[in-house]
C-alpha cells in the first residue's frame, strides 16, 4: 500500500508563513514549520488544475489501496482540503481571504527552503515571503491514523511540507503595500546652499 507520495501543488495564496523559524504546535507541544495555502480553483491555469487533478487522484488511490473500495471510507475521515467559505463564515473579518477558496496546513518538523521564481538562491528575509504572496509548494501526501493503545481515535490524509517556491508577489494581508507600487521617481531639488539641511516639515515637526 502506498503511503507517502510526492508532489508539486498548484499556486496558491500564502497565509500564516511560519517557514523561517520553527513555534510550537499548541496541540501537538512540537515545534515546527508551516504555512497555510489558499488554492483560488477560479484563478487556476491549466498548469495548475492539473496538479489539483494529480493531488486529488493520488488521494484517492490512497484511500482505495487501504479500504479497497471509496464505500469502505470512514465518514469522519480527516481530509487534508478544507472549503474556506466555512472559515469565512465563521469569521468575516478575521478570514475575508479564505472566501472561494481550498485551503489546507503544510506542516514539517525540518526547515524548508524557500526560494525564488528564478531558483537563483534562497529566500532567508520573511519580508520577502509574506502572508498575501503567491507560492507553490513540495509536498508529501500521506496516509495515517493514531491510535490509543489498540484503540483507533483518528484516521485521515495529510500534507507535509518540503519546500517552498515563491512566485510572485501579491497585496499583503497585513495591508501593508509596496512602496514601489505608491510613489514615483522624482529627481532632488537643488538647494542654494550646500550646507543647508533640507526640513521636510518646514519647521513643524516635532
Amino acid at each position: 500500500m502506498t503511503k507517502n507520495v510526492k508532489v508539486i501543488t498548484p499556486v496558491f495564496r500564502v497565509s500564516f508563513p511560519n517557514v523561517f523559524q520553527a513555534k510550537k504546535n499548541e496541540l501537538s507541544g512540537k515545534e515546527e514549520f508551516s504555512v497555510v495555502a489558499l488554492f483560488e480553483i477560479k484563478n487556476f491555469s491549466e498548469d495548475d488544475k492539473a496538479k489539483w487533478n494529480a493531488i486529488n487522484d493520488k488521494i484517492k488511490e490512497m484511500l482505495l489501496a487501504k479500504y479497497g473500495s471509496l464505500d469502505k471510507v470512514p465518514r469522519k475521515l480527516e481530509m487534508p482540503l478544507k472549503n474556506g467559505n466555512e472559515k469565512f463564515n465563521d469569521n468575516p473579518e478575521k478570514y475575508l481571504m479564505y472566501k472561494d477558496t481550498m485551503y489546507t496546513t503544510f506542516r514539517t518538523k525540518i526547515k524548508p527552503i524557500v526560494v525564488p521564481a528564478s531558483l537563483q538562491g534562497q529566500l532567508t528575509d520573511p519580508k520577502d515571503f509574506y502572508a498575501g504572496c503567491y507560492a507553490r509548494a513540495s509536498v508529501n501526501i500521506s496516509a495515517w491514523d493514531f491510535y490509543e493503545g489498540k484503540s483507533l481515535i483518528k484516521t485521515g490524509v495529510s500534507m507535509y511540507l518540503n519546500n517552498l517556491q515563491k512566485i510572485k508577489d501579491g497585496e499583503s494581508f497585513a495591508g501593508r503595500s509596496n512602496p514601489e507600487d505608491e510613489f514615483d521617481a522624482v529627481e532632488a531639488a537643488a538647494s542654494s546652499n550646500e550646507n543647508e539641511v533640507f526640513d521636510p516639515m518646514g519647521g513643524m515637526g516635532l
